[in-house]
């Protein structure tokens, strides 16, 4: 309130003590103060208000309030280990509260999770592909102008639409191709893989520093296969160097490397098939991102060296994995069917038999 006494053209703030307020006594005015309550805003400062309603985001429903709770408490902890946790929980929900369509692939990846653990998972594998449909074409438009906009959350969503890759055909039907399917989802993740690659620089000590510096491609060496561990883990090792040994170039010889680090940070040094391992996304995403075209072609020809190496990637797609669900399943149900000969027939019957004891 301002409080005005008679003929005075200066407002002075109020105590607003009545009859005469504390002012009026200090000033010796002799008229009564005269009470008046500030006016409303101008309209100038009106329409600005307005206008700055107008650019907040949509309003989410109660099943998006739902789902991002979910994420926070539950799908987080699925994702990250004890150096990443706090990426996904913590920094990704912050960062989507900045940059929406981050958001919704958030909300995304938890329906899925959702649609694991629920009689009816219909519900929430719609809005899966509804969330994911409403972010992706504006990452597509900041990937084409990423200087005026936030790499981490990019980032972040290109993690997210590799774990959708994996994570939609995992919560339905077994397909009717599963290696076809399978060469599409690798195909989806390998995209991420360009977007992040752009990003790489510029994210590794942020926010979400953790997913990069400690993924599949940390201190790798292309040239060396020491074979080291004991029990299951040595042997899985010896069987990758015999695969190795037998593929020839390096669109093949890369990614047995690279399932060889798999094995060596997964597995424990003693212990069976059936052995708890250590949970990380950001390498068993790790893996499909850094395969080539050239790979992924020969993978769709039915090749049997790429044939035999995805058969090897399978065995650490466990079902306990939510995204994994029956993936590994599918793909040696397929690979039988193709009657590869030796020595590549004896590689997929151990794996089989693995997968028996695990």
């Amino acid at each position: 309130m301002v409080a005005q006494g008679a003929g005075n053209v200066v407002s002075r703030r109020c105590d607003e003590q009545k009859p005469r307020c504390g002012s009026c006594c200090r000033l010796r005015f002799d008229e009564p103060c005269q009470f008046t309550v500030a006016g409303p805003k101008r309209k100038r400062d009106v329409a600005e208000t307005r206008t700055t309603l107008s650019t907040l985001p949509e309003t989410f429903t109660i099943l998006d309030l739902e789902l991002i709770h979910h994420y926070t408490v539950c799908t987080a902890l699925t994702l990250g280990d004890a150096i990443t946790l706090s990426v996904y929980q913590i920094q990704a929900p912050i960062l989507g509260y900045a940059n929406h369509y981050l958001l919704h692939g958030l909300i995304a990846i938890a329906a899925l999770h959702k649609a694991t653990q629920v009689a009816e998972p219909c519900k929430y594998v719609r809005k899966a592909m509804e969330s994911l449909n409403s972010g992706l074409p504006r990452l597509q438009s900041l990937v084409a102008n990423m200087a005026n906009e936030s790499p981490h959350a990019i980032t972040m969503y290109a993690c997210f639409v590799g774990l959708y890759a994996l994570g939609l055909p995992a919560v339905q039907s077994r397909p009717n191709n599963p290696l076809d399917d399978l060469v599409e989802a690798f195909k989806l993740i390998r995209g991420t893989a360009t977007v992040i690659t752009q990003t790489w620089l510029q994210v590794t000590h942020g926010p979400i520093g953790p997913l990069m510096q400690n993924g599949i491609f940390k201190n790798f060496d292309n040239d060396v296969f020491v074979i080291g561990g004991t029990g299951y883990k040595l042997e899985l090792i010896a069987r990758l160097a015999d695969v190795y040994k037998l593929v020839d170039g390096r669109y093949l010889k890369t990614p047995v490397i690279l399932l060889k680090r798999i094995a060596e940070w997964f597995l424990p040094d003693s212990g069976s098939p059936n052995t708890p391992f250590k949970q990380s996304s950001g390498m068993l995403l790790g893996w499909p991102a850094s395969l080539s075209f050239e790979f992924l072609d020969a993978f769709r020809q039915r090749q049997r060296e790429a044939v035999i190496v995805v058969a090897y990637y399978s065995l650490f797609m466990r079902k306990e994995c939510w995204f994994h669900g029956d993936w590994r399943t599918w793909i040696l149900s397929a690979m039988d069917e193709l009657n590869l000969p030796e020595p590549w027939a004896a590689h997929l019957a151990w794996i089989h038999s693995i997968t028996t004891l695990a």
